[in-house]
């Protein structure tokens, strides 16, 4: 018989991928995950790019469109792959 246990285990925080603080490298194609401060988060390739960085936006994985990203929300945006690997 199988108990289940109350416990979680949690994931090191070094473990997990960084943010990106700096869009400046940010470039099309690169494949990112979003997690907004609403919780919600998304996953997609870098489309287009602001002349200045300060918004971006992404074609979402699954075919549920294109979504801007905006640095003025406090986003926290993760690199999955760079647009160089992903050739």
């Amino acid at each position: 018989m199988f108990l289940h246990s109350a416990t979680r285990t949690r994931r090191r925080a070094d473990s997990l991928p960084q943010a990106i603080p700096d869009w400046s490298k940010l470039t099309r194609g690169d494949l990112v995950r979003v997690a907004r401060r609403d919780g919600s988060a998304i996953t997609g390739s870098i489309d287009m790019l602001a002349m200045d960085r300060s918004v971006f936006w992404v074609i979402q994985e699954g075919g549920w469109g294109r979504v801007m990203v905006c640095g003025a929300d406090k986003p926290h945006v993760v690199v999955l792959a760079s647009s160089e690997t992903r050739i």
